[in-house]
């Protein structure tokens, strides 16, 4: 799970720096902030598996 959990990580940061989100037009803008939603969902789920607790925010 700690694997899966960093390659995932990777995968969204990578994700974060190449799109714009909030810049993004109407339509993209609410596909890329579902695609952050369910990410933030997935790596909290991920890191309550390992004992570790997420941030709220940075």
């Amino acid at each position: 799970v700690a694997t899966y959990t960093r390659a995932f990580a990777e995968a969204f940061n990578a994700f974060y720096r190449e799109c714009r989100v909030l810049e993004a037009p109407d339509e993209t803008r609410a596909a890329r902030l579902a695609v952050v939603l369910a990410s933030r969902n997935t790596a909290a789920n991920a890191l309550g598996v390992l004992g570790i607790g997420a941030l709220e925010s940075m």
